[in-house]
């Protein structure tokens, strides 16, 4: 993530001190967890969302 590129996601920070793309789906289970939402319907959500801001023909 470029705007905390030092500060990991908790569970990774016992690992590495560098934040990175591939923490997203820890952002994203958290995310869900603060939204009392289910981490699959928040991860279609995100998708159709990507999709059209980008205006991707995906569903």
């Amino acid at each position: 993530e470029t705007d905390a590129p030092y500060l990991a996601p908790v569970p990774e920070r016992n690992q590495t001190r560098r934040n990175e793309p591939a923490f997203v789906r820890t952002i994203m289970l958290k995310l869900a967890q603060v939204r009392n939402e289910n981490p699959e319907d928040l991860s279609t959500k995100i998708w159709e969302n990507t999709c059209r801001l980008f205006g991707i023909d995906a569903y």
